[in-house]
């Protein structure tokens, strides 16, 4: 999502338990639950837990089981908390340099700094999980080195893996851009959205009319 009127801020919003409709063969809805157990509670894959209860959609039911999840490793009661918020992805950019996640899933804040040149940068991951009761201690701070992996970080768990996708796509990014000879860097009509939107506001910046 990007606003007219709102040049510092754009909006991520992934749906769980929602097939793409662009799908040849919807999934049903045990299916795209099963999908998300086997992929993200494999404990409960396959089980009477994993199952549709009366009256669930996929949503629903996941929601459901991330509330006992939440519970039972985080202490955390998410009764009161809206489906969206237990299990949904939600991001924000906020320009020009921080991406924050407010949402159960994913309670991360990104911050990039300038790197040793214009090819580097310096990427901070902070990670905010949720608790009831007494503050507990602040996590150790991890510094890691071009080629480290986030998926050796503990705390991330299986997030690391998918942070490490990330890394690996900028990467090839990266290269495509510099051996573009056009000049011209084109972004799809959709997903794409919010990399205009960011230039839009920096050029502005730029020209003296922001």
């Amino acid at each position: 999502d990007t606003w007219e009127d709102e040049p510092h801020f754009s909006r991520f919003h992934s749906l769980v338990g929602m097939p793409s409709a662009n799908l040849i063969d919807t999934p049903d809805n045990q299916e795209t639950l099963d999908a998300f157990t086997s992929a993200y509670l494999p404990e409960v894959f396959g089980t009477e837990a994993g199952n549709l209860q009366e009256g669930e959609n996929a949503r629903a039911a996941i929601a459901r089981l991330s509330r006992a999840v939440y519970k039972e490793r985080m202490g955390v009661d998410a009764t009161d908390i809206p489906n969206s918020e237990v299990i949904d992805g939600t991001e924000y950019m906020v320009f020009p340099n921080m991406i924050v996640w407010p949402s159960f899933p994913n309670p991360l804040v990104y911050r990039f700094r300038p790197g040793k040149d214009q090819t580097t940068s310096y990427w901070e991951i902070s990670l905010f999980i949720p608790f009831e009761g007494e503050r507990p201690p602040s996590g150790e701070t991890y510094h890691l080195e071009d080629g480290d992996k986030l998926a050796d970080v503990p705390y991330f768990g299986g997030l690391g893996a998918i942070l490490d996708q990330d890394v690996e796509n900028l990467h090839f990014m990266q290269e495509g851009l510099v051996a573009n000879s056009s000049g011209v860097f084109h972004t799809s009509r959709y997903q794409e959205q919010r990399i205009r939107h960011y230039h839009e506001t920096l050029d502005r910046y730029l020209d003296g009319t922001l």
